[in-house]
């Protein structure tokens, strides 16, 4: 890393750990929609986000249920649902 610069620019942000430990100004993009919606709906409403997310079980069957489902029915209306459904078959998971 530079040590003087403006803004720092991340081309695929994935799990921002480096965007995360920098705490400045960052201009943040990734190929993975649902990835960047998932973001936006954090910076957003992250208490709406948790609550969703808390209600959600955490097992395999629930898990394959998500994965097997169109993601867009999570979120197309409700931005605070991305978390939801961004992992649906693109080899993302979280169980």
């Amino acid at each position: 890393m530079p040590k003087a610069y403006n803004t720092y620019h991340e081309p695929f942000i994935g799990g921002g750990a480096l965007f995360f430990a920098l705490g400045r100004p960052a201009a943040l993009s990734d190929m993975n929609t649902r990835l960047i919606r998932t973001y936006q709906a954090i910076q957003t409403d992250v208490e709406a986000v948790i609550r969703i997310l808390r209600t959600m079980p955490y097992d395999k069957e629930y898990y394959l249920r998500v994965r097997a489902s169109n993601p867009e029915t999570f979120h197309s209306s409700r931005p605070a649902w991305a978390p939801a459904g961004w992992n649906s078959g693109d080899g993302n998971t979280h169980c």
